[in-house]
């Protein structure tokens, strides 16, 4: 089973909330390995699997499109990048 991720400076954006959404996707993520790690054989709920990856997925969407707004409005180097 994978291990859970820990946020290290080194992941840092230097943008404070870029960082902070950073780390709530870290944690969401973290989310799905635990939950995956208390299924165990014939314990697997769907409706909850579903739930918390459904939880990260809107995230990351939202999480996307604020990355998009800050590559714009700052003129990001190499947007073409990161937007495509």
């Amino acid at each position: 089973m994978a291990e859970l991720l820990v946020w290290t400076e080194e992941y840092s954006v230097g943008v404070a909330e870029m960082d902070k959404q950073h780390k709530e996707f870290i944690r969401l993520g973290n989310n799905v390995l635990e939950y995956a790690k208390t299924c165990t054989s014939g314990t697997l709920n769907a409706a909850e699997l579903l739930a918390v990856i459904n939880r990260l997925g809107n995230y990351a969407l939202y999480h996307l499109g604020s990355e998009e707004e800050y590559f714009t409005k700052f003129a990001c180097e190499h947007i073409d990048h990161h937007l495509y």
